[in-house]
């Protein structure tokens, strides 16, 4: 039995047409192209504190560059900068926990300022596919070291206490996994409006996503959706928190870049005293991300 020429035809443009309807999402970048960032963050951490609500609230603004060095057949290295970093965090209980702005005129016995000051006198060099999944992140002990010789610590046992704290949050595996919350966005293979893929963060803040391709024209849109879990280790109590997150975004069509992202997650479990495992706390956050972006091309 012969299949009618006219159904061979349609079949033919049906697998054309959907073939046509698929994109490679990814970034198209040249070297000397610069992306700049501006970000801000605002985070609500409330803990029930035997009936009583203790709230502190982060705020952190920060502005960076990346700059293409070099381009290979599968990924970008970058050289990385912070340009400003602001943090404020204020309680409900005790007032103002922190208040650093490295744009402004440091005082010499604020030590969170002089010590965050060094990572606008610091650079790194970031490697990432071209979906956005990062490959690894150079420079961030020389940097962590730049930190404390600004700080002008001179007691070498404070120095390296301080030292493993930073590395908490800007050392090398950890600024991958936090960089990869803006970056990394794309699949691996081609993808039609519509469709939907899975990636995943690790690190402290740890995500399940989910992304759906919305629109292509005039910018790329995509939505994001995952399943969160928050596990930190401090000194005198480990927390994990579990809850959603949802993430819009708009790049670029030509070059793929973030043009805006916002991501807001709400999370909630227990801090739990490591003297007492019996102590638990209670405790929720919830956050909204922004990101904004320039893209400067050669």
């Amino acid at each position: 039995m012969h299949t009618p020429l006219p159904t061979i035809l349609l079949l033919f443009t049906l697998l054309a047409s959907t073939s046509q309807a698929q994109t490679q999402l990814q970034y198209n970048l040249k070297i000397g192209d610069s992306i700049h960032v501006f970000q801000k963050a605002n985070q609500l951490i409330t803990q029930d504190m035997d009936g009583s609500a203790h709230e502190m609230t982060n705020i952190v603004e920060s502005s960076f560059v990346f700059v293409v060095e070099k381009v290979t057949d599968s990924s970008y290295i970058f050289d990385f900068s912070y340009k400003d970093f602001k943090l404020k965090s204020t309680s409900n209980l005790y007032g103002t926990l922190m208040s650093v702005d490295t744009s402004a005129p440091i005082q010499k016995d604020n030590m969170e300022a002089l010590i965050f000051s060094g990572l606008t006198k610091s650079k790194l060099k970031i490697e990432l596919l071209k979906t956005g999944d990062i490959i690894k992140v150079r420079g961030t002990t020389r940097m962590i070291n730049n930190m404390m010789d600004r700080a002008g610590i001179k007691d070498e046992f404070t120095k390296q206490v301080l030292i493993e704290e930073m590395k908490k949050d800007f050392g090398s595996k950890s600024l991958s996994d936090s960089f990869e919350q803006f970056t990394f966005i794309y699949p691996s293979k081609k993808v039609a409006l519509g469709e939907t893929w899975k990636n995943v963060y690790s690190g402290d803040l740890a995500a399940e996503n989910t992304w759906t391709f919305k629109t292509a024209s005039p910018q790329i849109t995509l939505l994001g959706t995952a399943k969160i879990t928050l596990k930190t280790e401090e000194e005198n109590y480990n927390m994990l928190l579990k809850g959603l997150q949802n993430t819009n975004i708009t790049a670029d069509i030509k070059s793929g870049v973030v043009k805006t992202m916002t991501v807001t997650s709400k999370t909630q479990g227990n801090a739990v005293s490591l003297q007492n495992k019996e102590i638990k706390i209670p405790t929720s956050i919830n956050s909204v991300t922004t990101y904004k972006t320039k893209l400067y091309v050669q």
